[in-house]
């Protein structure tokens, strides 16, 4: 059965409780009160990844805007068993660097070829050129 969740507050608690109906976890029915922070984990953006043109090019372009640097990586980079749309497709050849500033990590990456893929969809009115994921732990 699909779980049925009900969020209250406890008198006197700005924390919620959720009261579940029907949940199950691991097989195991859970009952009774559960403290909601436990279902829902405060998350950080540790990744921004961004595709890029000229991989070399945005390199020069982040430092001398941001002053960040060195990046790592820069390699091409094959993505086998690559699945798009739940279909099998042909690998994706890239190339991606890394850099850390503070706590939050940037990713570049270059798509090599015009094949079907997710870097390419988000931006289907030209190069794929902008802001694709962030990543969140």
């Amino acid at each position: 059965m699909d779980p049925l969740w009900r969020l209250s507050f406890s008198p006197g608690s700005s924390r919620p409780i959720v009261r579940d109906e029907w949940a199950f976890a691991g097989g195991m029915r859970l009952g009774g009160l559960l403290n909601a922070a436990a279902l829902i984990h405060p998350a950080a953006i540790v990744q921004n990844c961004y595709v890029v043109a000229n991989l070399d090019h945005a390199c020069r372009q982040f430092y001398a805007a941001y002053g960040i640097g060195s990046f790592l990586g820069g390699g091409e980079i094959l993505l086998d068993h690559h699945v798009y749309r739940g279909e099998p497709a042909p690998p994706v050849r890239l190339r991606g660097v890394f850099v850390q500033t503070g706590d939050l990590n940037i990713e570049l990456v270059q798509v090599l070829w015009d094949g079907p893929s997710a870097f390419k969809e988000m931006f289907p009115a030209g190069p794929p050129v902008g802001f694709h994921h962030a990543a969140m732990f």
